[in-house]
């Protein structure tokens, strides 16, 4: 469970967020939707340690995290895969999966059987070097790298970027696994249509502000989704 309260972020050169409260359940995808400049890249960082905000709450499981370094955040069980996905380039697709093992102790075995249940495709590029992967092989290795870590709630920045519209498919796939596998899943992405297949509560920003939140149903003709892309 994450719960965010009352948060607000300034970062130089970038959009301030201000009074941001949304909570991502256990075994559920929450999206957060905005057109680019709403905020939603800002929010994420702050969430995973990659900034810190000026005031407010972030809690994982109960746990306060909005003062813990990027390095405890991720020990404490939070994986954060960005827009462009985080892979090693000159290491092998294999050794992308072990190294993140190595970030949290456990059974790795284990974890790798849910990475290949997740993405059967990855295994026959075990031995590729990651920065030969496609755009969708990278995005899989790199959400593959963070089940390695053994988390607890997977935070995904545009999962959809760049992908052509055949590949949705196998994004959708990877997504609802995470979900079936009963992590915490928050979601930013630009892809409406995708998210409202995907989630289960939606939270849109625009400028810095939460505009709108509600199931899928409740915001798919909503004025806070058409205001927010729209204006």
């Amino acid at each position: 469970m994450l719960n965010v309260a009352d948060l607000s972020l300034h970062e130089p050169g970038g959009r301030s967020i201000r009074n941001i409260r949304i909570t991502a359940g256990t075994g559920a995808v929450t999206a957060l939707l905005g057109p680019t400049g709403s905020g939603k890249s800002q929010l994420l960082r702050a969430i995973v340690g990659i900034t810190r905000p000026v005031r407010g709450s972030i809690q994982v499981d109960g746990v306060e995290i909005a003062d813990m370094t990027l390095r405890q955040i991720v020990r404490l069980g939070v994986a954060f895969v960005p827009q462009a996905g985080l892979v090693v380039a000159p290491l092998t697709v294999g050794e992308n999966l072990e190294l993140s093992a190595a970030a949290r102790r456990g059974r790795i075995d284990r974890r790798r059987d849910e990475v290949f249940a997740l993405f059967p495709k990855l295994v026959p590029l075990l031995g590729r070097r990651a920065g030969t992967l496609s755009r969708i092989e990278t995005l899989m290795l790199a959400i593959g790298r963070a089940v390695m870590t053994r988390p607890s709630t997977i935070v995904l920045e545009q999962p959809s970027y760049g992908l052509p519209a055949a590949a949705m498919d196998d994004v959708y796939r990877a997504i609802a696994g995470l979900r079936a596998l009963d992590y915490t899943v928050l979601m930013a992405d630009q892809n409406v249509s995708l998210a409202f297949d995907l989630c289960d509560q939606a939270y849109v920003m625009r400028e810095g502000r939460l505009v709108g939140s509600g199931t899928p149903d409740q915001l798919r003709d909503s004025d806070a989704v058409a205001d927010a892309f729209l204006g």
